[in-house]
C-alpha cells in the first residue's frame, strides 16, 4: 500500500518534494466550526471520545502566536473574512483575517500569502469585477498593497496547451480548494 501509513520503516510519501521530518503537527477538519452541542459525540477505540475541532478559533489563535512566519496558500483568501464569530470569544470578534495578519507583519511576523487568481477578475479603469469565482483576490490584493504582507495571485493555467479561449473555460472550471495556514509554533515535547 501507498500512502499515510506509520512505523519506524515508513520513509514518508513517495515522490514529494521534502522528506517526512518528526516533530510537526497536522490538524485535519470535518468542519471548519462546529458550535459546542451541535454534533453527537462519537466515541473511540479505548472508551477515547472524538473532539470536534473549531477551525476559524485555532487559525486565529495559531496566528495570533505565531513569532516568525504566517504562510497561507488558498483558493480564496479573503481579508474581510472574520474567523471568531461567536459571542465567547470577544476577544477577536473585531478582528478580520486582514486586520489580524497586518497586525501580525507590523510585529516582525513575515506574512506571505499565495492565493489562487481568477483569470475572470479584474480591475479596468478603477472598477473592479469579482469574476466568475467570487474569490475576492484582486480586492485582497489591493488591501495588503501599502502593507509588509506579500500576496502573490498564482494563476491555475497551462498556456502551453490552451487557447486564450480554452483558458477561460479550463482554468476557472479546474481548482484545488484545498487551503493551507502554515505558522511557527512552540515545539512540543512527548
Amino acid at each position: 500500500h501507498q500512502g499515510v501509513r506509520e512505523g519506524p520503516d515508513y520513509i514518508g510519501v513517495p515522490g514529494t518534494y521534502f522528506p517526512l521530518r518528526k516533530g510537526g503537527t497536522v490538524t485535519l477538519y470535518q468542519d471548519v466550526h462546529v458550535p459546542d452541542g451541535c454534533l453527537p459525540n462519537v466515541m473511540l477505540d479505548h472508551g477515547m471520545q472524538y473532539a470536534h475541532e473549531k477551525c476559524w478559533v485555532d487559525i486565529f489563535n495559531a496566528i495570533s502566536q505565531a513569532k516568525h512566519l504566517v504562510y497561507i496558500t488558498g483558493l480564496s483568501v479573503w481579508h474581510k473574512f472574520r474567523l471568531l464569530r461567536d459571542a465567547g470569544h470577544s476577544h477577536g470578534l473585531h478582528f478580520t483575517l486582514g486586520d489580524l495578519l497586518k497586525s501580525k507583519s507590523q510585529e516582525g511576523v513575515r506574512v506571505l500569502l499565495l492565493v489562487w487568481d481568477d483569470l475572470t477578475s479584474r480591475t479596468i479603469l478603477g472598477f473592479g469585477t469579482d469574476g466568475i469565482m467570487a474569490t475576492h483576490d484582486v480586492e485582497t490584493r489591493r488591501f495588503f498593497k501599502n502593507s509588509s504582507v506579500q500576496v502573490l495571485l498564482f494563476p491555475r493555467i497551462d498556456g502551453k496547451r490552451y487557447s486564450w479561449a480554452g483558458l477561460k473555460d479550463v482554468a476557472p472550471r479546474f481548482t484545488h480548494h484545498q487551503n493551507t495556514v502554515i505558522v511557527d509554533a512552540d515545539m512540543i515535547l512527548p
